[in-house]
């Protein structure tokens, strides 16, 4: 057994776990390891690819770090693929530009600036989608937000993740490797949107955390691309005080799109600088937006 976590549940070695259908590459990842987190994003363990992937552990708590990456070209159009038939969870399925995992190394366990994720995303992407290097910089990879969701792909195999959301706008050159990636697209949100309503009527197979990054994300984000920093601003507050923003603006988000959130982010951004330091959110603040904002300083 490969798990060095404090958590009060026998984690299953799934090392004969059997996993025909993937190719070789497939195969050998399955023995990376991967950073294992509580439901705070907090670090309490390593794991094997393999062992975080399989449903009994998921059922046990077992969570693991990962990362989606946005890919938007020049035309504001996002990058979608199909993943291959011999990944280990959900093959055949549309997902979003790229996804994968951090791993437990001292170079992608860097929480400074989601600096360890970033990192990951760019190996990634240069393994995955064939990116030239010298065409997507770490500076161009902009952490967003995060996730936590868990689905099984089938009676053996699932994920379990706490999900960095990252976004890229960039002109790229992509060369896929054909046992990560099947085929992709550039889509519209027009035509993303189509393409979850096939899904939703099983014509397509989607994958959840595709949903989740177009319902919650980007369909607010995507019309102002151009002002996206003013979320990134108001989610890096979020991280360094471990105040529930996204929760609490969910339902303005929903009604008002990116709008709302792009026009008030720089006075949100001043507000929550100079008050919530003391771990107080402003009455005058709180009746203004009509938001019930959650602090969870830690």
């Amino acid at each position: 057994m490969k798990l060095y976590v404090s958590i009060s549940c026998q984690i299953t070695d799934m090392s004969d776990a059997t996993v025909d259908w993937i190719d070789g590459h497939q195969l050998q990842r399955l023995d990376q390891m991967l950073i294992v987190v509580d439901e705070n994003d907090k670090v309490i363990g390593a794991d094997t690819k393999r062992n975080c992937h399989q449903n009994e552990n998921i059922e046990k708590g077992l969570l693991h770090r990962a990362f989606s990456v946005v890919l938007f070209n020049s035309e504001k159009k996002v990058l979608i693929q199909r993943r291959a038939d011999t990944k280990l969870t959900f093959p055949g399925h549309f997902t979003d530009s790229f996804s994968s995992h951090p791993l437990s190394n001292p170079e992608e366990l860097e929480e400074k600036d989601a600096l360890g994720v970033r990192r990951a995303a760019l190996r990634r992407l240069q393994a995955e989608l064939g990116i030239p290097e010298d065409q997507v910089s770490l500076e161009d990879i902009v952490f967003m937000t995060r996730y936590h969701y868990k689905a099984k792909s089938d009676v053996v195999w699932g994920e379990h993740e706490v999900c960095y959301l990252l976004l890229i706008r960039k002109d790229v050159t992509i060369s896929a490797d054909p046992s990560e990636i099947s085929s992709f697209d550039y889509l519209t949100r027009e035509e993303l949107e189509g393409l979850l309503e096939r899904g939703a009527r099983s014509e397509v197979k989607v994958t959840p955390w595709l949903r989740i990054i177009a319902e919650k994300f980007l369909y607010g984000w995507w019309p102002y691309l151009d002002e996206v920093t003013q979320f990134v601003s108001l989610f890096d507050k979020q991280l360094s005080l471990g105040i529930d923003l996204q929760g609490a603006m969910s339902e303005q988000l929903k009604n008002y799109g990116g709008f709302w959130l792009a026009a008030i982010g720089p006075w949100l951004r001043d507000l929550t600088r100079n008050h919530c330091e003391e771990g107080e959110w402003p009455t005058h603040g709180r009746h203004l937006l009509g938001l019930d904002l959650v602090l969870k300083l830690q």
